[in-house]
C-alpha cells in the first residue's frame, strides 16, 4: 500500500494546526533512476499538497542511516524527533501520534 494518500489527508486535516508534511523523495540516493517527469507525474497523480525534496546522504546520516522506506518523522517545533514509524503504517495510527504532539 502506498503511504501517500495518507500523507495527502494528514495534510489536509492538521495544515491549520501548525502542521506541516515533507517528503523527501529517496529515489536518488537508492539510484533508482526515475526522471523528474516521473517524479512530476506521481505529485500530481496523487494530488500531493506538501513540500517534497530530495533525499541525501548528509540528511540520510542525520536521520539515524535510514535505510528502508517509508520512515516517517513526527519532528516537533524545536527540531526534536518526537515519533518515528518504519514502513507502511495506517492513517489512524500517524494521526494518533501527531494529535499527541499538537
Amino acid at each position: 500500500a502506498r503511504i501517500t494518500p495518507n500523507l495527502v489527508s494528514l495534510q489536509k486535516k492538521y495544515k491549520d494546526r501548525n502542521f506541516t508534511v515533507v517528503g523527501l523523495n529517496a529515489d536518488q540516493v537508492l539510484e533508482l533512476g526515475y526522471e523528474d517527469a516521473d517524479r512530476k507525474a506521481y505529485l500530481e497523480e496523487y494530488k500531493v499538497n506538501f513540500p517534497v525534496a530530495h533525499l541525501t546522504t548528509e540528511i540520510q546520516s542525520n536521520y539515524g542511516g535510514v535505510q528502508l522506506f517509508p520512515t516517517i518523522f513526527l519532528v516537533d517545533k524545536q527540531g526534536i524527533i518526537r515519533s518515528h514509524f518504519v514502513n507502511y503504517q495506517d492513517e489512524s495510527v500517524i494521526q494518533k501520534a501527531i494529535e499527541e504532539i499538537l
